[in-house]
């Protein structure tokens, strides 16, 4: 009788583990649910960050390396930007959207679109 009285209790130890186990993964699985619904912003983020830092080590290779302070005045901004909006994980990584893609155009401007949108200027100011 010892011997199922054991049994038992084990078995319900057993089931009281696994029970609380799998309340856990629901509860972290809904956490996860919600995480998911900013992932595709913080992959936009990453690859905005990951594109400005491509022209950077391209200005880099050519000898130009001015473009460094536009990542330093970045890193400032989202910093700040951090500081002054993190009530939640969604303005965090809206921060980050915004910093990254605000880098890279502007990366894109100085060293792609500055010298044409003046050529384009020039050439429209003198047939006028």
């Amino acid at each position: 009788m010892n011997k199922i009285k054991e049994l038992l209790q084990s078995k319900l130890a057993s089931a009281s583990a696994l029970l609380m186990l799998s309340m856990t993964v629901v509860n972290a699985g809904n956490y996860i649910y919600n995480l998911a619904e900013l992932l595709w912003l913080y992959a936009l983020a990453t690859s905005l960050y990951a594109m400005a830092n491509v022209v950077i080590n391209y200005s880099l290779s050519l000898g130009m390396g001015r473009e460094t302070g536009f990542a330093i005045a970045a890193g400032l901004v989202q910093v700040l930007g951090i500081i002054f909006f993190h009530a939640s994980l969604a303005q965090v990584v809206y921060v980050q959207v915004a910093v990254m893609a605000a880098l890279f155009l502007a990366l894109m401007w100085h060293n792609f679109l500055h010298e044409r949108a003046i050529s384009l200027l020039r050439m429209v100011t003198h047939h006028a």
